[in-house]
């Protein structure tokens, strides 16, 4: 496949050309059929260009420039968790802000903290886990509702419409971890470009994720250009064996990922291809999927922060919410889990319709 260098053009077409790149394994596979019709669908969905984007009516070259102003600054990157490179060690990433769920403990590496119910447990050798009781968790979000003839109000998960203080509505036997730090040599970077051009590229993505035995892992990844366009989309083998699909968020079940050949490996490859360090990437909790991708990227815009909670840190406003909010659509409403593609072109829009609001400012 041809890319050009400067991440914006890929292979030889005209200007404002549809372009799509595919695994081409996934797409002539005839016996994920489910996972065709599937994939087929968010094609369609998403092959019209965003109207944010044609209202603008910028060049690729001014909205490079524009959106420049939200770009977050290193130590911006460092105090929301994203990982960065570790200058002590440059073959390695450096997150300086966990979860916390993070694991602190030195002496017993094995030893974790459940990010469901936060019961301590242990990994074994095999990759299994060891804990004196079943994981018991509520999936749902806490959200809050209005008590009927009263001024009060409590909150409720999502999921169950059960008090945040109740037992958790789900079980498993098994408990997950969602912390990356054993993984800080495996990551790799987008590489510098040696001319200066005016644009080096727009992109929003998003990343779907299971757990696995050694904690998140990528399982689907969608990317999409700068007028709200796929430019990629695949399911991704998470590396290690799936303990739990996170289907209630991730989409993903087992029969998804059934017969899927392509590897972190793989989508490393298109990626490194696709973007350079000057690209601008676009996404809503995007420290996330760059510790699923094992990316390291240094220009970043998130729209949690560039939408930032009435509250202030920590909280950060749902993209669900944004969108809701500031576009009046819906999104994130399919009962079997999020859609990758949908939430890229969220984040797009959303920066799109910011850069058309203070077009309209001045």
């Amino acid at each position: 496949m041809d890319y050009s260098n400067n991440g914006k053009y890929l292979i030889s077409c005209d200007e404002g050309g549809s372009i799509l790149i595919i695994e081409k394994k996934f797409q002539e596979d005839q016996n994920s059929l489910k996972n065709k019709k599937k994939y087929d669908f968010e094609l369609t969905r998403f092959h019209v260009p965003s109207k944010w984007y044609k209202k603008l009516a910028y060049s690729e070259e001014q909205l490079y420039q524009k959106m420049k102003q939200y770009i977050l600054s290193r130590e911006e990157q460092m105090e929301y968790g994203f990982p960065v490179e570790n200058p002590n060690e440059p073959s390695k990433a450096l997150i300086l802000k966990e979860n916390k769920f993070h694991n602190n403990n030195d002496v017993n590496p094995n030893q974790q903290i459940c990010c469901r119910c936060e019961t301590e447990f242990y990994l074994k050798s095999d990759g299994s886990c060891f804990a004196e009781k079943d994981c018991f968790y509520h999936w749902g979000k806490k959200k809050k509702t209005e008590i009927i003839n009263s001024n009060c109000s409590k909150y409720l998960y999502s999921c169950c419409n059960r008090e945040t203080n109740s037992k958790g509505c789900m079980t498993s036997k098994y408990h997950v971890s969602n912390q990356v730090t054993h993984n800080l040599d495996k990551f790799v970077k987008t590489k510098s470009l040696s001319e200066n051009i005016e644009n080096y590229g727009i992109f929003a993505l998003d990343c779907e994720m299971c757990f696995t035995i050694q904690g998140l892992e990528i399982a689907k990844i969608s990317v999409v250009q700068s007028n709200g366009e796929i430019i990629y989309n695949t399911l991704v083998l998470p590396e290690n064996p799936v303990i739990d699909y996170n289907t209630s968020f991730s989409g993903i079940t087992e029969d998804d990922l059934i017969n899927v050949n392509t590897t972190l490996e793989d989508v490393h490859e298109v990626l490194l291809k696709l973007f350079n360090s000057k690209t601008i990437l676009i996404g809503h909790g995007l420290e996330n999927d760059l510790k699923a991708l094992r990316l390291i990227h240094d220009t970043v815009i998130d729209t949690s922060i560039v939408f930032p909670h009435y509250y202030g840190l920590p909280y950060r406003r749902s993209l669900k919410s944004l969108i809701s909010h500031h576009l009046h659509k819906t999104i994130q409403e399919n009962e079997t889990g999020h859609d990758s593609a949908e939430d890229a072109r969220a984040c797009m829009e959303l920066m799109l319709w910011k850069l058309f609001k203070d077009k309209n400012k001045k």
